[in-house]
């Protein structure tokens, strides 16, 4: 059996990626390489918008248990994926 990679983006509107995998754990793999790079890519934002008042960020206030590198409403939204049987 085959394996497909359909990403939920939002965590709820499935995409279909096109990607296809022999095991289950290569598109697991596959998922968790697609979220890192996500992730990456937020905290790379997150790293340049510090350095640019002009992008309006600010930093979650000390003590108020936010992650400073991603806040949780954009840490809840990072795409996740699900791997389902394909023909």
């Amino acid at each position: 059996m085959k394996w497909a990679l359909v990403m939920m983006l939002g965590g709820t509107t499935p995409y279909d990626t096109g990607l296809v995998y022999d095991t289950l754990g290569q598109c697991y793999a596959a998922e968790d390489q697609v979220s890192k790079a996500e992730i990456d890519y937020l905290n790379d934002w997150m790293k340049w918008a510090r350095q640019h008042p002009e992008s309006g960020y600010k930093d979650p206030p000390p003590g108020s248990g936010q992650n400073p590198t991603i806040p949780q409403f954009i840490m809840d939204r990072v795409s996740r994926g699900v791997c389902e049987p394909h023909k």
